[in-house]
C-alpha cells in the first residue's frame, strides 16, 4: 500500500459522495422523536446480526432509542437479514437497503444520514452491547455536559464464549485529548456514540482512510468538541471476524497511523517534540506490540521503507528511556 497523505485538521464533507444511490425503506419504526440511534451496518451477515440486535432490544432503564439496520447489499430486500427482521416484530426497528454497495465509509455515512437520534451508537453486526449500555450513555452524557463522542468499555468474545455483562456501579471517566490520542489511547468501534451534529460537522467518515477511518473520525471529534471514555464494559468486540487478523490490513493499520502521528506533529509542538527524540524507536515499538498482539510477523525494516523512516538498530537505553517517558504521559493523560 502507498500510504494515503493524512490531514486530520482538514474537514471534508464526504457525505455527498453517494448520494446519488438511493436506500430503499422497508420496514419502519414507530419511535417518534427518539434520543438514540443504534446504527448496524451489515453485508451477508444474518448470522451474526440477530445477535446484535437482539443485544440492542434489550437495554434496560431506556426507551427512548431507535434501532437503524442498513444493508449494503442490494439483494437484502428479500432474504435472511429482512426475514430476521420481520420476525423480531419489534417497533423500534428500521430496515433500509441500498440500491448499490457503497463500501463501508459510504453504508455508515448513510446510517447517518437516515438516524433520527441526536446520539448516535455504533454497533457492528457482529459486535455486542451490555443491556446497560444505553443507560450508562445517558449517565455520562448529563454528567460531562453532552461530549461529542464517547467510547466505552468492552469484552473481546468469540462466537464460543459471548460475553457477559455486569451491572456497572458508579462510572469511570478519562478525557480524551490530542495529547492522550497522541499516545495511544484510542477508542474501540464497539458502541462508540457521537452526536448526529458533530459527524456532519466533520463530514462523517472518509474512504480513503480505511482502516484507520474511525481513529481519524474521532481525532476530527476531539478538535470539535470534547471526548470521554466510560472505562465501564458496556459492549462486545467480536475478534474472530476482525479484518485487523489479515496481515495486509494490519500493516496498511501501522501505516497509516504512523502518518497520522506525523500529521498531529507538524500541528501540536508536544508532538513534535516527541518525534524529534523517539521518531524511531516510538514507531518500532507500535510494529513489535502489533506482532505481539496479533501473533503477527511483520517485517520492521519494510514498514519503515515504506513510512518514510529511517531504519537502524535500536538504541536499547534510548529505547527504554522512551517507555519510560510514555508511561509517565499514559499516567499524566
Amino acid at each position: 500500500m502507498e500510504t494515503e497523505t493524512v490531514d486530520l485538521y482538514e474537514q471534508i464533507d464526504h457525505f455527498p459522495v453517494y448520494a446519488h444511490v438511493a436506500s430503499k425503506e422497508i420496514i419502519s419504526n414507530k419511535v417518534e422523536r427518539p434520543y438514540f440511534t443504534i446504527m448496524i451496518p451489515t453485508y451477508k451477515r444474518a448470522s451474526t446480526l440477530e445477535v446484535s440486535v437482539q443485544s440492542a432490544l434489550g437495554q434496560i432503564d431506556e426507551d427512548n432509542y431507535e434501532i437503524l439496520v442498513v444493508n449494503n447489499d442490494p439483494d437484502g430486500v428479500t432474504g435472511e437479514t429482512r426475514d430476521l427482521l420481520e420476525k423480531l416484530q419489534d417497533d423500534r426497528i428500521s430496515y433500509f437497503v441500498n440500491e448499490q454497495n457503497i463500501g463501508l465509509c459510504g453504508n455508515w455515512n448513510r446510517c447517518v444520514d437516515l438516524a433520527r437520534g441526536e446520539y448516535i451508537v455504533m454497533l457492528h453486526d457482529d459486535d455486542l452491547l451490555s443491556p446497560y449500555c444505553l443507560r450508562s450513555l445517558r449517565e455520562a452524557i448529563q454528567a460531562n455536559h453532552n461530549p461529542g463522542i464517547i467510547g466505552v468499555g468492552f469484552h473481546n468474545f468469540d462466537s464460543d464464549s459471548l460475553p457477559e455483562f455486569a451491572e456497572p456501579g458508579s462510572l469511570s471517566y478519562q478525557n480524551v485529548t490530542k495529547r492522550s490520542f497522541f499516545f495511544g489511547r484510542y477508542i474501540n468501534i464497539a458502541g462508540m456514540t457521537f452526536r448526529r451534529d458533530i459527524a456532519l460537522q466533520i463530514g462523517g467518515f472518509a474512504d480513503k482512510y480505511y482502516p484507520n477511518e474511525d481513529t481519524i473520525f474521532i481525532y476530527q471529534g476531539i478538535l470539535c468538541s470534547s471526548v470521554i471514555q466510560v472505562e465501564n464494559i458496556l459492549a462486545g468486540y467480536r475478534i474472530e471476524m476482525n479484518a485487523t487478523l489479515s496481515g495486509d490490513t494490519l500493516q496498511d493499520i501501522i501505516l497509516l497511523t504512523e502518518k497520522t502521528r506525523r500529521c498531529i506533529a507538524e500541528h501540536e509542538p508536544f508532538a513534535r517534540r516527541w518525534l524529534k527524540l523517539f521518531d524511531l524507536e516510538y514507531f518500532y515499538q507500535y510494529i513489535d506490540g502489533a506482532n505481539r498482539h496479533w501473533s503477527a510477523e511483520l517485517d520492521h525494516k519494510k514498514l519503515c521503507d515504506l513510512a518514510s523512516v529511517k531504519y537502524k538498530k535500536i538504541n536499547k537505553l534510548k529505547y527504554m528511556l522512551m517507555r519510560i517517558l510514555e508511561q509517565i504521559e499514559r499516567r499524566l493523560g
